[in-house]
């Protein structure tokens, strides 16, 4: 292994991208892979906690992920099994209750995470398969999301008969943007294929329809622009300060977790016709975000901040910014994103991979939110965005990402030495060991089996709970 040096937040790394051979990388990473999901799904039994972030759903998400792959080494029935256990594991263990916060109606943190991947289980399971869910339970489910949209979509209203439109509560950890990727999740996942002619057939369509979609972004826009009047600094011109901010707990963050950048993400997730009027005042934000990134690539963790910290994690630095900016490239041509804009945002996705790269092996344990996960799923959004468009060139943000990757399979006796920091959930999906197996199997996704890279043209999906959800447009 390189020699490694040790800064505040993150573990310097001696060694270069450029030395990676990608056919023995890949052969190192499915046998790591291999050994690590194993190592989860020891673990995964003593936990009876249903969130997607720290425990049992994320565990179900890094399931899916893995079988994609259709690993011999790693059989799918194995892996379609273990999600179902895990699955029916939440079913037995936690009494799934709807929400009575419209601040806490997210995927990841909240019951909401939990009956749409336990859906998702029920409905996708092999022909012939046992049910996940008996009718109760399955009712239970779907009350779980029609009462979070219902609640996101609430105003209290003032004596003077003036609606109260509150721009906190919006953010993806545990707020509105997380709804909606939810809602996005069903969506990209329920296809064609399914049947959907039960009893309650009319509430998934529903929830996955265009108009729940667009009643829910028009609800989060309208707080942002709240936002933007109400928090405008004293002596700062509207020209100067962005159409759309929101708050968490009262702080103006940009970062993916709390802040601008996540619900964005969430918001150009969307299919076209339920964001198409929204379109202007996104890029006009979108435009801010790059005036304020800072010299050496990465954002201050809040707006009118000042100096940035050293935190370049996804929930809180570039890692986030480089994901939104890159889905935006990505669907340039539709969101009429201007020549001279996608010029600017593959100027910035450039400058923050730089410092992702150079900075992103985290201390902070080997997750996706403040792990070296997050860090290898910003470079795969980068590499899918701007890698490849010369054919002489080597891929050089697929390398970085592979490499971070490498780095991070150390994590072990990183760990014992204590050079990495344990998480409080060691096994989880966003914070530890699951979200590492996920980082692996994006990279895998992307290696022919003559170990070459594949290339532009490919789709390849993102972070799960985050960009990886299908964008219908349609």
């Amino acid at each position: 292994m390189p020699g490694l040096g040790s800064q505040a937040r993150f573990i310097a790394h001696t060694s270069s991208f450029t030395e990676i051979d990608l056919e023995s990388t890949q052969g190192y990473l499915l046998k790591r892979l291999k050994n690590e999901v194993a190592r989860v799904h020891r673990h995964e039994a003593q936990s009876f906690y249903p969130s997607v972030y720290v425990e049992t759903s994320g565990f179900v998400l890094m399931d899916w992920r893995v079988a994609d792959l259709n690993l011999s080494d790693i059989p799918t029935p194995e892996l379609e099994a273990a999600a179902q256990q895990a699955c029916a594991r939440m079913v037995r263990s936690v009494s799934l209750k709807p929400p009575k916060d419209a601040s806490r109606v997210s995927f990841m943190e909240t019951h909401v995470g939990c009956a749409a991947v336990l859906i998702v289980q029920h409905l996708t399971r092999p022909e012939g398969g046992k049910p996940l869910l008996d009718c109760h339970s399955y009712q239970r489910c779907v009350l779980i999301l029609r009462s979070a949209v219902k609640l996101a979509l609430y105003r209290p209203v003032q004596a003077s008969n003036v609606p109260l439109m509150p721009y906190d509560g919006c953010e993806v950890l545990y707020g509105r943007a997380g709804l909606l990727y939810g809602l996005l999740f069903l969506r990209s996942n329920i296809t064609a294929e399914i049947d959907l002619d039960g009893p309650l057939s009319g509430d998934i369509k529903a929830l996955t329809s265009f108009d729940t979609l667009r009643k829910v972004v028009d609800d989060v826009i309208d707080r942002g622009t709240m936002g933007a009047e109400v928090t405008r600094p004293p002596g700062v011109t509207p020209s100067m300060w962005p159409p759309l901010m929101w708050s968490w707990h009262h702080k103006l963050y940009l970062g993916a977790a709390h802040g601008v950048a996540g619900i964005l993400q969430m918001i150009v997730s969307c299919p076209l016709d339920t964001i198409a009027a929204h379109i202007p005042i996104i890029l006009q934000t979108v435009e801010w975000l790059l005036h304020v990134q800072c010299e050496d690539g990465n954002w201050s963790s809040k707006a009118s901040e000042g100096p940035p910290t050293e935190r370049q994690e996804w929930c809180h630095g570039a890692p986030g910014l480089v994901i939104l900016f890159s889905t935006i490239l990505k669907r340039a041509a539709e969101l009429s994103v201007s020549p001279g804009l996608q010029s600017r945002l593959k100027s910035a996705v450039h400058r923050a991979s730089d410092l992702i790269y150079a900075e992103g092996f985290l201390k902070k344990g080997v997750g996706l939110c403040h792990g070296v996960s997050g860090s290898v799923f910003a470079l795969l959004a980068a590499s899918d965005t701007l890698d490849g468009h010369d054919k002489d060139l080597l891929p050089e943000r697929f390398y970085q990402a592979v490499h971070l990757a490498v780095l991070g399979s150390h994590w072990h006796g990183m760990t014992r030495r204590g050079e990495l920091r344990r998480p409080d959930a060691p096994y989880s999906l966003y914070e530890g060991l699951s979200g590492l197996c996920t980082a692996y199997a994006a990279i895998l996704e992307r290696i022919t089996p003559d170990g070459e890279w594949r290339g532009l043209g490919s789709a390849f999906r993102g972070m799960p709970g985050y960009d990886d959800v299908m964008i219908q447009m349609r």
